[in-house]
């Protein structure tokens, strides 16, 4: 239903839109300068037309929180590396937690009493990228010395080295068989390979930097890569085409992440902002701008519902993803993150970090209220 008060000026009109189903008003204003309308006369207006051609401020609601924490702590910090951490990952069954560090080394630590497993000595610079097949019997790591290497964690033996990059590899994927290992590098190419028999199934070729990091939808239909260039492309892997090329940064692209539905694609930048991308449409959602430095790695929530994300201003921070909401922002110990992982038990969180300025890797506690993780196992 529709109600007007015509003003003196004969140029602005207050409308009230009243919504006969819902207990909703709406109070505007919008100008009638161009209306030949007599306030003396009976007005009829077609109110879907009406407000196809005007706009109505947008009602402003409170952010609903999603993560309720009831504390979180600095609990351990696992002590053996000599230099700065690049990179870490857990393993599938979150049971390992893999470390590289610029010291050479990749060690393999055992999260159950979060010792060390194996010490996997072998690469000649600093190591990047690290990556376990989804059985977690073996783990592939690789970095500035050009080399991929293959690793079985059971016995922490060498088990294959791959070559091919002409400069340093930044990231690591494989597939879902465990056969295809998938390589992002500074040559600017990502090559896929079959790693048993080291044969090259294709080069995805088109940046024009450093590929600093790749991610493959939960379908492996498309791979996404972010690079110096600024941008994020998406390759179609069973053609090895390009179908895409997301822009926004306004620096190097340090990050991409799928969640683990394929619905969101996030990018982590080095002009300090993280982007939310829809991955069907390729269109812009949200730009989160609360970091004050660039940001170095991202990590979704198994239920698609959070986004975690490391910075060179010493937090961590974890975001809505939907509403682009930050939840919470957390210290950390040294100059700067540039890698997390995140071993998801329950209500309670192991937050895994390291970076610069400190060769340890901290591991913070945190713990969600009861009531809401139960209320998310329900659904």
């Amino acid at each position: 239903m529709l109600h007007s008060a015509y003003s003196s000026l004969q140029a602005l009109t207050l409308f009230r839109i009243e919504s006969e189903s819902k207990n909703v008003q709406v109070i505007f204003a919008c100008s009638l300068s161009s209306v030949d309308y007599n306030p003396n006369e009976n007005w009829n207006i077609n109110i879907k037309e009406f407000l196809r051609n005007i706009q109505i401020p947008e009602v402003q609601r409170p952010v609903q929180t999603i993560l309720t924490v009831e504390s979180y702590v600095l609990s351990d910090s696992l002590s053996a590396h000599t230099n700065d951490i690049k990179v870490l990952t857990l393993s599938p069954n979150q049971q390992i937690l893999a470390s590289g560090s610029d010291d050479t080394q990749v060690i393999l630590w055992d999260m159950v009493n979060q010792q060390i497993k194996f010490l996997l000595n072998g690469h000649n610079n600093s190591v990047n990228a690290l990556a376990f097949t989804p059985n977690n019997r073996y783990i592939a790591s690789a970095g500035d010395d050009l080399y991929i290497k293959i690793w079985n964690t059971e016995t922490g033996a060498e088990v294959e080295i791959l070559t091919g990059h002409t400069q340093s590899v930044n990231d690591l994927i494989f597939t879902s068989d465990g056969e295809r290992l998938i390589s992002a590098s500074a040559d600017a190419t990502i090559r896929v390979l079959n790693w048993r028999s080291g044969e090259e199934v294709m080069t995805l070729s088109g940046h024009e930097g450093f590929v600093n990091a790749i991610a493959l939808s939960p379908d492996e239909r498309t791979l996404v890569s972010g690079t110096t260039d600024n941008t994020i492309r998406l390759w179609d892997l069973s053609t090895g085409e390009e179908i895409g090329l997301l822009v926004g940064h306004t620096s190097f692209v340090n990050d991409v992440v799928i969640s683990p539905d394929g619905q969101w694609v996030a990018s982590a930048g080095a002009d300090g902002t993280i982007k939310i991308w829809n991955l069907s449409t390729q269109r812009e959602v949200h730009t989160l701008n609360n970091h004050e430095s660039y940001v170095n790695a991202l990590l979704f929530s198994p239920d698609n519902r959070l986004l975690l994300s490391s910075s060179a201003d010493q937090t961590i921070k974890i975001w809505q993803v939907r509403t682009g909401a930050m939840e919470l922002s957390i210290p950390w110990v040294g100059t700067f993150i540039d890698a997390i992982a995140v071993k998801f038990e329950g209500p309670t969180w192991q937050i895994i970090a390291g970076g610069k300025g400190s060769h340890d890797i901290q591991v913070w506690q945190l713990r969600r209220s009861n009531s809401q993780y139960e209320n998310d196992s329900r659904g």
